[in-house]
């Protein structure tokens, strides 16, 4: 685990938007629905798993967050980048291929 101090803005930003921290909400918080808008708790932020991500990894997640702030603001899609980013995350906290359905509901 790693101290909130030592990560960047926009590697927050990316786990906290991830496919896996999605996952993690609805089956540790009562309140989280995937189907619906779910409520955002800040005991549920607090209590996410944040584990050691190196400069390299935190420099990837800001050139993917300045991508995706481009493409919306250029009114484009970000999906294939927002799946680049969860794949990133996938490998930090080295989920497996079967992991890795479960958590995108495949």
């Amino acid at each position: 685990m790693t101290k909130q101090g030592n990560l960047n803005l926009n590697s927050y930003f990316c786990l906290l938007n991830s496919k896996l921290f999605s996952f993690w909400q609805v089956i540790t918080s009562p309140k989280a629905n995937r189907k619906l808008f779910p409520t955002l708790l800040m005991e549920t932020v607090e209590n996410f798993p944040i584990i050691n991500i190196n400069k390299t990894y935190q420099q990837k997640f800001v050139d993917y967050v300045n991508q995706v702030i481009n493409a919306k603001i250029k009114l484009e899609q970000s999906n294939q980048i927002e799946s680049q980013i969860d794949q990133l995350v996938y490998q930090l906290y080295n989920l497996t291929e079967e992991e890795i359905k479960i958590v995108e509901g495949n």
